[in-house]
């Protein structure tokens, strides 16, 4: 059974209710779940349907319709354990039907490789984590260090 959700992305499409949200289980973190009503007073008793195209980490959907292609698209974050370097990004998934919880295609990248924006934004966030000074100020632990070292004699 689902112990939290979150993240819901909601479109009202052919008279019913069509909602994406992140779940977590007990068996299992981050998936993503679809339900589908037409009213809101009966979301409850909604048939709820954990979706299978992928079976590692996905969560946070945003579902939208792309006229030009008559396709659904579902963009959500997912993992991928194959790429060591950058395990996590943005994917996405597309359906001719949005109510065909089983149609959606597979998992696809949506970024080969993190924005260079990004790259920056992701090492200004790391510098932050670290001790002050730069290379060529040392921190106050520097400091330290080198006293120890010029105080200690030669074997």
């Amino acid at each position: 059974p689902c112990i939290s959700i979150k993240d819901p992305s909601i479109v009202f499409c052919q008279g019913k209710w069509h909602l994406f949200c992140t779940i977590r289980s007990k068996v299992r973190t981050h998936q993503i779940e679809y339900l589908c009503f037409d009213d809101w007073s009966k979301v409850a008793d909604a048939r709820r349907c954990v979706l299978t195209f992928c079976d590692g980490y996905f969560c946070a959907p945003q579902v939208f319709y792309f006229a030009p292609q008559r396709k659904w698209y579902l963009v959500y974050q997912s993992s991928d354990p194959r790429r060591a370097t950058e395990p996590y990004g943005p994917y996405f998934s597309t359906n001719d039907n949005i109510a065909d919880p089983n149609g959606w295609s597979r998992p696809l990248r949506l970024v080969e490789h993190k924005p260079a924006a990004a790259k920056a934004a992701a090492a200004a966030d790391d510098a932050a984590d670290e001790p002050t000074g730069t290379a060529d100020e040392p921190t106050a632990d520097a400091e330290a260090v080198a006293d120890t070292e010029a105080a200690t004699p030669e074997s």
